[in-house]
């Protein structure tokens, strides 16, 4: 029988690192580097059905910001939150296709947990952001998710739901562009034996851009793991789904997958996934996307205060054009250092190329674009909740449509305090 969860506050890591590792999809995505979040919350949800504490830090230098007591807690009710600026100095920043215009970003970000007794989770955050050029708006920005995990009979069960609003440049479109969506999410894990488990989930989203293509898509994920030595685990899985375009062409698709995550040593991990992704379009003539998928990522610390990561991805998706579909690949190498005993040095480098496939016009390649980003800060802690981050990081994107090609410089100041 499992254990029974333990109550726990779900800390928020603040928005004091401008650039951390960058993946592929990232760079495929926003041109500013978003703020880093919380957990997804479906694994915070995962947490609460099995009682795991994910309050505990994660990095040096969260650590180094562990906070003793929360800012309420009365009965069952458990409330923490984090108060943040960001100051940027931005060159090359975009607010419409082909315009870019260097400008000042400055932000104000909330955001908090609210832990209701051990099975219950409630988040959010809020930023408000203003421009110092006026062809950019000033956008306030939100995000919410509810998740929730029980034990039933012999299955962990844990749900979600999500909601974002967000205002950010993304290089796809080559523009500031306001984007909603709403997310829910339910998922179930069973041992049988000793070394085996079955998991379960099922996905729904929907999305909205304005003036671009809106989409729903719902998935179903299924996978045996079987823990082969105390040090490797593998399994089988099969996602499968459909995406619902509110214009232009919906898809289905059919994934299965192997996976694996091995620790040879202490100071080494590896984890991967493959597999072969087959989409389907509904229209005429060929209409029929096969490619492999994979998720790879290397871990290596040989030092507690020293770690290093290399992972490479490539993954099919929905464009946000009409009847247009996008393979993304990508490489990224990051570092974590802590010197001096209180500073913190994170630095990463990612590649990754985006092709977009014409759907309608018998899968023929419409565009590609090759994208490079480095970033680097340092951080520091004091007081146990204060922070102090400066960072710099560069984004170029190569296109060949050439209005949606770009290269940005970025200066960054963060300051934050947990409550």
């Amino acid at each position: 029988m499992n254990p029974h969860p333990q109550i726990f506050p779900i800390r928020v890591l603040p928005a004091v690192i401008a650039c951390l590792a960058i993946g592929p999809a990232l760079i495929a995505q926003t041109l500013i580097m978003p703020v880093p979040g919380r957990s997804s919350p479906l694994d915070v949800a995962r947490d609460l059905s099995t009682g795991t504490k994910r309050s505990a830090p994660t990095s040096s230098f969260e650590s180094a910001l562990a906070s003793g007591a929360p800012l309420l807690k009365t009965g069952t009710f458990v409330y923490s939150g984090d108060l943040s600026y960001r100051y940027i100095d931005g060159t090359r920043l975009r607010s419409e296709t082909g315009n870019d215009r260097d400008t000042a970003i400055q932000a104000f970000i909330f955001a908090g947990t609210l832990a209701v007794g051990r099975h219950w989770s409630i988040s959010h955050s809020t930023t408000k952001s203003y421009y110092e050029n006026d062809e950019f708006r000033d956008p306030l920005d939100y995000n919410a998710s509810v998740s929730a995990g029980y034990i039933v009979g012999e299955w962990n069960v844990a749900g979600a739901l999500s909601y974002s609003l967000t205002n950010d440049t993304i290089l796809e479109i080559g523009a500031q562009t306001t984007r909603e969506s709403y997310g829910s999410s339910l998922s179930g894990s069973r041992q049988i034996g000793p070394k085996t488990t079955i998991d379960l989930s099922g996905h729904y989203s929907f999305g909205t851009a304005t003036g671009l293509v809106n989409g729903r898509s719902i998935s179903v994920n299924e996978s045996i793991n079987y823990k082969v030595s105390p040090k490797l685990n593998m399994g089988v899985g099969l996602s499968h789904g459909i995406s619902l375009r509110s214009a232009g062409a919906d898809s289905d698709f059919f994934r299965p997958q192997l996976r694996a995550s091995w620790q040879p040593t202490a100071k080494t991990s590896l984890s991967a996934s493959a597999g072969y992704e087959y989409r389907h379009f509904d229209v005429n003539g060929r209409n029929r996307l096969e490619n492999p998928v994979y998720n790879l990522s290397l871990g290596y610390s040989p030092v507690a205060p020293t770690s290093f990561t290399v992972s490479a991805s490539a993954s099919e998706g929905d464009s946000f054009f009409l009847n247009r579909a996008t393979r993304t690949t990508g490489l990224t190498f990051g570092v974590e250092q802590r010197f001096l005993g209180r500073f913190f040095f994170t630095g990463s480098y990612s590649s990754g190329k985006t092709d977009y496939v014409a759907v309608d016009r018998g899968l023929i390649l419409d565009r590609r674009d090759k994208s490079d980003a480095f970033g680097a800060s340092l951080s520091t802690a004091f007081s146990r909740r204060a922070s102090l981050s400066l960072s710099y990081t560069q984004i170029k994107n190569t296109s060949d449509t050439t209005r949606f090609s770009q290269s940005s410089h970025q200066y960054t100041l963060n300051l934050g305090y947990r409550l």
